[in-house]
């Protein structure tokens, strides 16, 4: 199919009686509402304003925004879990967040489990002696949910549905959702299938204006990539996931020889970016022979960016929409060698991450967005 310019774009336009109409309303006659679906059209043309400003509501500074999406991303048995327990459990009753990361006033807490039942989830609380305030803090399992004869799954009326009973009755500012995928049925790698599920829950922060954590899963990396650090991309699924959330936050596990460490970092967010932290698990047996487990926060945390995450930074701030690159390109803006670039992008087409056209001298890269067909427009 031809591609056709804007020029020709706007032209069509403006031969079409329909657009036509909508263009003069809003000049010199009172908007009329458009026929089809009765929308005051020239109360969807927003002026810019400067001067207004846009206060953001923060369950947790830089990292949980009320009225937004975040991504909760890691590895399986990467943390989240216990991550997001610990700070349900401290929101609950407020004062000081994962030793010193933060302090806030108590709050009202939903946590919906999907991957286990209470048994483990009081038996984790109980194990680690996290102090929360029950009369902020409710869970809801799946699992208990299917046993009463309903559905929790997001990708349906009757799900969505229950939801929206849920929040009314407990009136949350914060949810936590662990994991998205044990709450919905649809294929997450289709754009056009995860979309009306994450812009519905997209609409329903910011309509209850409360942050919704999705925790989620990164896809299995190669052997060759184990050392390669994460980034936005490595989540399962349609790239419409990461492009709808407000904030996406990568658990990372590193394996090294004086033990196992969690480190929790901003991998791509509308706002200003929370400093890093990592954490560890740290069994314990007290005198009495009863188990703990302590997780110490090591906020004072730098990080050194690796090859890839300076090749993907690159890629985000420059071909963030699709377009294509060449290695050249890449090799230009990072000064960095032929063969290195050419690893890391062929490694990344290989995990899916990148997609390429054209033959091997004159390939392009680029990120896997779907094109808009501009014929469509206006039919």
């Amino acid at each position: 199919m031809a591609r056709i310019t804007g020029d020709e774009l706007f032209n069509r336009a403006r031969d079409d009686p329909k657009v036509a109409r909508l263009f003069n309303q809003g000049r010199d006659q009172e908007p009329e509402p458009a026929e089809e679906k009765g929308i005051n059209i020239a109360k969807l043309l927003s002026k810019p304003n400067i001067n207004e400003e846009i206060k953001i509501d923060w369950v947790m500074p830089h990292m949980f925004p009320a009225g937004y999406v975040t991504l909760l991303v890691g590895d399986p048995k990467a943390g989240k879990t216990w991550l997001s327990l610990r700070m349900a459990a401290e929101l609950s009753k407020g004062g000081t967040i994962l030793d010193g990361f933060t302090d806030t006033p108590p709050c009202r807490v939903l946590y919906l489990m999907g991957d286990t039942g209470p048994q483990l989830v009081n038996y984790r609380l109980r194990k680690t002696g996290w102090g929360f305030n029950d009369t902020m803090l409710r869970f809801v399992y799946a699992e208990e949910v299917r046993r009463e004869g309903a559905d929790l799954d997001l990708s349906t009326d009757e799900g969505c549905n229950l939801l929206n009973a849920l929040l009314t009755v407990w009136d949350p500012k914060i949810m936590f959702v662990d994991t998205l995928t044990s709450f919905h049925g649809v294929d997450e790698s289709d754009n056009s299938a995860i979309k009306p599920l994450i812009s519905w829950l997209r609409d329903c922060a910011m309509k209850r204006n409360i942050a919704i954590v999705l925790m989620h899963h990164t896809r299995k990396k190669k052997r060759s990539e184990m050392s390669m650090t994460m980034t936005q991309h490595d989540s399962v699924g349609a790239g419409v996931l990461s492009r709808l959330v407000g904030n996406i936050v990568g658990v990372e596990k590193k394996v090294a020889e004086d033990g196992t460490s969690y480190t929790v970092r901003s991998l791509a967010s509308w706002f200003k970016e929370f400093p890093p932290f990592s954490f560890t698990l740290v069994d314990e047996v007290d005198a009495d022979g009863r188990e703990w487990l302590r997780m110490p926060v090591e906020l004072s945390v730098t990080l050194t960016k690796t090859t890839r995450q300076i090749i993907f930074d690159a890629i985000n701030n420059n071909y963030w929409d699709g377009t294509g690159f060449t290695r050249q390109d890449i090799m230009k803006l990072t000064k960095l060698s032929h063969s290195v670039v050419s690893k890391i992008l062929n490694n990344a087409v290989e995990a899916g991450v990148l997609v390429t056209h054209g033959s091997t001298r004159n390939k392009l890269f680029g990120l896997p967005v779907k094109e808009v067909d501009e014929l469509k427009l206006f039919d």
